[in-house]
This record gives structure tokens, sequence and C-alpha cells, in this order.
């Protein structure tokens, strides 16, 4: 079997199965179809290399994935301990209230980003990279462009339905180099690096 099967068993067996079908969003069950797998790779390899934060964990199948390929990785969502045991770096917090970014998410991402990258990091830390897939991603996508450092990738999920197809960041540039991969997988992925 390999990593991503024993990952997937895992977080199938120990998280999803465990949860309360109440607790269970209609968006946030697995599509087991070519498209979600093909998206969760592109993250791995995008990933690989990096430190990954990801903005919206959901259920956090992603983390523990990443987590299964020895990448550092860090989620934040305000679900309740689905994901306590399974050795991933979850942090329990309200990302937005209504359309806002908390004040809380606010302290907690930037104590991050700063401890990861930053001069708590040590010289030879891995670049960030930090996927953005909570509720409003335009405004995630902004809120973090600024915190990041030269050379680090910002991606977001459901791009063009909820980020507008023509959306720019200033100081970074698109990246452009997996465009075939997502169009012939129908993957609902941007990716944008800072200059």
């Amino acid at each position: 079997m390999n990593t991503w099967q024993a990952a997937f068993n895992r977080w199938h067996t120990e998280v999803y199965l465990n949860t309360p079908s109440v607790e269970l969003e209609p968006h946030m069950h697995v599509s087991h179809g070519m498209t979600r797998t093909c998206e969760l790779d592109l993250l791995c390899k995008i990933a690989t290399g990096h430190s990954y934060i990801e903005i919206g964990s959901g259920r956090g199948f992603s983390l523990l994935l990443m987590k299964s390929m020895g990448i550092e990785c860090f989620g934040f969502d305000h679900l309740s301990d689905v994901l306590d045991g399974l050795g991933t770096s979850y942090i329990n917090c309200e990302i937005l209230k209504g359309s806002q970014i908390t004040e809380e998410f606010q302290e907690r991402f930037t104590a991050l980003v700063r401890g990861v990258a930053g001069a708590g990091a040590g010289a030879a830390a891995p670049p960030l990279f930090v996927y953005c897939d909570n509720g409003h991603k335009v405004e995630e996508l902004r809120y973090v462009a600024p915190l990041l450092s030269k050379g680090d990738i910002l991606g977001t999920h459901d791009w063009p339905t909820e980020v507008p197809e023509d959306f720019s960041l200033d100081g970074y540039e698109l990246i452009t180099e997996y465009d075939e991969y997502i169009k012939h997988y129908a993957c609902l992925q941007r990716f944008w690096q800072k200059k």
C-alpha cells in the first residue's frame, strides 16, 4: 500500500467515519473522483520542499496526507477536535466572522508565519506554501499576501468559481507551469509566487 492510500485509510477510519453525519456539511464529503485526487496530488507536488499552511482545513485529510509524506504542515479551521491524536498541527480557531477575518486568526496566523519562516525558524527554514480553502478566499488571499516572503507560494481552491478568473496579487507572479494539468483534470486551483 502506498503512502497516499495509507493516509487516506487512516483519515477515513479515524476521522470521517467517527464524525457524526449531522456535523458533516454536504460540501465536506470527500470526492473520490479523479479531480479531487489530482487536486491533492498537485498540492503535494507544490508543497514538497515547503512548510504547508492550509486555511480552511475541513476534516484535515490534506494535512494528514502532507504529514504522511514528511511535509511540515499546519491547518486552521473551527471544527471541534476531530484531528486530535492524528499527529497533525491543527489550529482550532474561527477564521471568519461573516466575511471579515477574525482578530484571533490574524494573531495566530501571524505568529505561526513568524515562527515557521521568521527569526524563530532559523536560517535554513523552507519557504512557505499557504493554501486558502475557507469561506471567503479573496479576503484570505489579500490578508495573507503581504505576510509572506520572496519565494513563498500562495494558492487557492475553488478558482475560478469563488476567486475571479483574472484575480491577481501585487508583488506576486502567477505560476503557470501547472496550467495544462489543472485544465486537463478540471482542478479548481490557482497558485502565485511572491517576487
